[in-house]
């Protein structure tokens, strides 16, 4: 079965034929997420049309040959050399690729005056339950007779007004963050099998910005958390020095405990967390990772789309072979570059010298992992009491 992802000397392929600035890791990251049997497509295609331009290949130039390679005619061909120069290997030679955008309510927005009606809604109440939001839509439609949209004409506008929205008052970055994991449409290696890789985001609620990410295969000791510890302490370094304002202190956290640390949230409980901090921990009863997500940033990291869980089935098997886990990191972590590089460029500066230094993001990354730290302390000593009692058992 092959691999959903380009080996070492296809990548160079691909990134022989990338677009002026398009960078490889986000054209391997769209390549990712198509279909098994569209990759395969893609892959003969563009190795086809590299032999052709090659002048060292036996069949260099002879059209015919190479056209018969992957069964099309000579100005098929010539049409497909013309579209990866112009898009790249993915949206060039990927079949039914949509480069033209088609008219789409999730991007014009809903018949007027719902879609003002909807933006009011999401104005005044950020994170409404996209279930509220269609009740809300159903109770206007009847007040003013207004015909009622598809429920997935709503959901998909409420998504992309999500993606792009900001507030008019912008508070300042880190004052209010929720932690959640969320499924990716990303399949990845975890030992013999493949499964949907979960991202654990840091999600800033006022600005949207991802401070954080980590990219798992599977539970493991809270290891999605760390990596997103890790991450943010760069992540928040750099925003630092982009000239946004960064809070002096974490006033409000919410965190979707997952299944590995749900036994350890005690420690952020308020009577440890102290009364400065609002900390709102979910850690029992029915839980789907993602909703927050989704309420918050929308249903995608581009080019890769959510899929919350149920906890129980929240490692889910994939059908489609997964990639190296650290490959599908480095995509993942380009696609969160890539998100907030577009929220950054729509933020206003920040006065005076708070741009010159990258103390407050330093500070806020080292608050937050001083945070969560009695979690995995938890988490140490129980495992060290398990060995104690393998230990034990051993000799008896």
């Amino acid at each position: 079965m092959e691999k959903p992802v380009p080996s070492i000397k296809e990548t160079e392929l691909f990134r022989r034929y990338l677009p002026a600035g398009w960078a490889l890791e986000d054209e391997l990251a769209l390549f990712a997420v198509q279909p098994l049997h569209k990759q395969q497509t893609v892959e003969q295609r563009l190795t086809a049309i590299d032999r052709y331009l090659d002048p060292s290949s036996e069949v260099s130039g002879n059209v015919e040959a190479a056209a018969s390679a992957i069964g099309v005619g000579r100005r098929q061909f010539f049409k497909f050399v013309a579209k990866v120069r112009q898009l790249g290997p993915t949206r060039g030679l990927t079949p039914g690729f949509r480069n033209i955008a088609r008219r789409s309510i999730a991007r014009e927005g809903l018949a007027e005056p719902l879609d003002s009606f909807v933006r009011q809604l999401l104005a005044d109440k950020p994170q409404t339950r996209i279930a509220q939001i269609e009740n809300a839509v159903l109770r206007e439609c009847e007040r003013t007779g207004t015909p009622v949209p598809g429920e997935s004409a709503v959901r998909r506008r409420v998504h992309a007004l999500k993606r792009s929205a900001l507030p008019e008052q912008l508070g300042p970055v880190g004052e209010q963050i929720t932690v959640d994991q969320v499924n990716l449409n990303l399949s990845v290696e975890d030992g013999n099998v493949s499964r949907f890789a979960i991202a654990t985001l840091i999600i800033d609620h006022v600005t949207k910005l991802i401070l954080g990410h980590g990219l798992t295969a599977a539970y493991g000791e809270g290891a999605g958390l760390q990596l997103a510890l890790d991450d943010a302490e760069r992540r928040m370094r750099e925003l630092s020095t982009s000239g946004v304002r960064i809070a002096d202190s974490l006033r409000a956290l919410t965190w979707i405990a997952p299944r590995d640390l749900e036994f350890f949230s005690y420690p952020l409980s308020p009577e440890f967390t102290g009364a400065r901090l609002q900390v709102d921990v979910v850690d029992t009863g029915p839980r789907r990772h993602g909703a927050a997500t989704l309420r918050l940033i929308g249903d995608r990291l581009p080019p890769f789309k959510f899929k919350p869980m149920a906890m129980e089935r929240f490692e889910a098997v994939s059908s489609t072979p997964g990639m190296p886990l650290d490959d599908a990191r480095r995509l993942v972590s380009s696609s969160v570059d890539r998100w907030n590089e577009a929220i950054l460029a729509r933020l206003p500066a920040a006065d005076g010298d708070l741009a010159r230094f990258g103390g407050p993001g330093v500070k806020f990354a080292h608050r937050l992992r001083q945070l969560f730290a009695p979690v995995f302390e938890a988490v140490e000593d129980a495992r060290a009491m398990w060995d104690d009692v393998d230990v034990s058992r051993d000799t008896n």
